[in-house]
């Protein structure tokens, strides 16, 4: 009984790591090649907007009745998180000297991706760590692909 009690531990431990991290890299990944839209600018804030969203409906889980009541908020908003990222990607890197003025941006989608982590593992507590199996979507990798290697452009 005790070790099944610690591999659920480790396991959602495990996950909230990948969930960490794959949260920092889509910051970071909005950071350098913005976030669709007319600006990379609005599309951070945009971004910020939804991770905020996401981060109600999920404060709203009390128990694993409730995910059936924000499943279709959640998919809906893990839709436009996808939207953003395509238009992102549209809108390529932004020039050098427009990454210092984006760096306050960053900050506020990295303290939103940290309120969706937060909300994830209370919702995760309250409903049971499957319960949200399939609803939340994956966090989109950064740009130039694999999890691991993030590239950051120089400045001159």
């Amino acid at each position: 009984m005790a070790w099944q009690r610690k591999r659920f531990i480790c396991e959602k431990g495990m996950a909230m790591k990948r969930f960490t991290l794959g949260a920092f890299a889509m910051a970071l990944a909005v950071m350098v090649t913005g976030c669709g839209g007319d600006s990379h600018e609005s599309l951070m804030n945009e971004q910020a907007k939804v991770m905020n969203e996401m981060a109600d409906a999920l404060d709203k889980i009390k128990s694993k009745d409730d995910v059936a009541k924000v499943k279709g908020d959640l998919e809906s908003l893990g839709k436009k998180l996808k939207d953003l990222e395509e238009r992102g990607k549209k809108l390529g890197e932004p020039k050098a000297d427009d990454l210092m003025k984006l760096l306050p941006k960053a900050g506020e989608v990295m303290k939103a991706a940290g309120r969706l982590m937060a909300a994830q593992a209370k919702a995760e507590t309250a409903a049971g760590a499957d319960a949200l199996k399939g609803i939340l979507p994956s966090m989109p990798k950064p740009p130039g692909g694999g999890g691991g290697g993030i590239e950051i452009p120089k400045l001159p």
